[in-house]
């Protein structure tokens, strides 16, 4: 086990990332969006939707719900009129940074969570919003990145796209996962169990996308849809979390040279900025939808709604797009570096301020 002293390997990540992109004579790649979010994504959420704790995620999972339907819509309307305000980016521009921002990415922290001795029910409640608002931001990105690329943004238009994808993406997700589910229950065989969740969770994606529909939020539901499975065998899990931790690595060292530090370091200010707006944002979801949750887990996952591997995939994502200002991707970043350093590395004293870690409930 690593020495509790260690910050989250994610913090570790974001610094490897920006020390990749201070070496000299970086090439200049152009990934292909699609390839993005092919790749990485699948894997980083349905890896998350595989543990999830079914029993206490139906405890909490009315503000779930919300927030990662409300609550994504709240945080990009929040951080979309802020940065548009304060920063000057464009309507467009300043709603696909919301959209990017938008998913939370608590990986960082559930683990310091669990090990403190919290209620299971905090970590499920930052976990499940999670998986589900990774689903819902990721739909909303690329309805305003279409809107965006079309030349004739619509917020009305994006809304309604986003809706849709939202929705087909789920049903579609759930069908796949209820299978795979099925499947999965009659084998005993470790090397078949992970490749049917392998199918599971990129088979997911590439019919969602091939039908249109929101290929996140299929592999969100088919990865929950999964999880009625019940515990996973070792062979599972670890070939599930050295994937990740590989795709995690390659994915930092990419946004390293895709977006240098040398030129993240010129978008300072709106990044410092951006961050502040990204805490602020953060504020009004967790208050205003948090119905029934202990004040002082909502003070946690206020500070709890860190920004990682899926906002940096977003943000490659968005790069060179039609459309898309240039600096929307580099703020983006920036943010997501200081939300990863900031609110990672003190989510231990966090915990002991709270005193969450003093008893089994609040």
């Amino acid at each position: 086990m690593l020495p509790r002293w260690l910050p989250p390997y994610q913090v570790v990540l974001a610094l490897f990332g920006i020390a990749i992109g201070l070496l000299p004579g970086l090439p200049q790649w152009r990934l292909s969006s699609d390839l993005i979010l092919a790749v990485f994504v699948p894997a980083l959420v349905f890896e998350a939707a595989l543990n999830l704790n079914l029993a206490a995620l139906q405890q909490v999972i009315r503000p779930v719900a919300l927030l990662a339907t409300a609550g994504v819509v709240i945080s990009i309307g929040v951080i979309g009129l802020l940065i548009h305000l304060i920063v000057g980016l464009s309507w467009p521009g300043a709603l696909l940074l919301g959209t990017i921002l938008s998913p939370t990415d608590p990986i960082a922290i559930i683990a310091v969570v669990r090990r403190s001795g919290a209620p299971v029910q905090l970590a499920t409640l930052l976990e499940g919003e999670s998986l589900f608002n990774d689903g819902t931001g990721a739909a909303a990105f690329v309805a305003v990145l279409a809107a965006t690329g079309s030349g004739n943004f619509s917020v009305a238009d994006a809304s309604l796209h986003f809706i849709l994808l939202t929705i087909a993406g789920a049903v579609i997700g759930a069908a796949v996962g209820l299978v795979g589910a099925t499947l999965v229950r009659r084998t005993s065989w470790a090397p078949l169990e992970v490749a049917l969740t392998l199918v599971a969770a990129y088979g997911s994606y590439a019919l969602a996308a091939a039908l249109g529909a929101a290929g996140v939020m299929a592999v969100a539901a088919a990865g929950v849809a999964m999880a009625r499975v019940g515990k996973w065998g070792p062979d599972t899990e670890r070939s599930w979390a050295r994937l990740v931790l590989i795709l995690s690595v390659a994915l930092f060292t990419l946004i390293g040279v895709g977006l240098p530090a040398s030129g993240v370091l010129g978008y300072a200010v709106p990044i410092l900025v951006g961050f502040g707006i990204l805490l602020a944002s953060r504020a009004a979801p967790v208050y205003l939808l948090g119905f029934g949750i202990p004040h002082r887990w909502r003070q946690l996952m206020w500070w709890g709604g860190v920004r990682g591997a899926i906002s940096v995939a977003l943000a490659l994502a968005a790069k060179g797009q039609p459309g898309v200002e240039p600096s929307v991707p580099v703020i983006a970043y920036g943010i997501v570096v200081l939300s990863l350093i900031f609110q990672g590395s003190v989510i231990r004293p966090a915990l002991g301020l709270l005193r969450l870690n003093q008893a089994p409930q609040p």
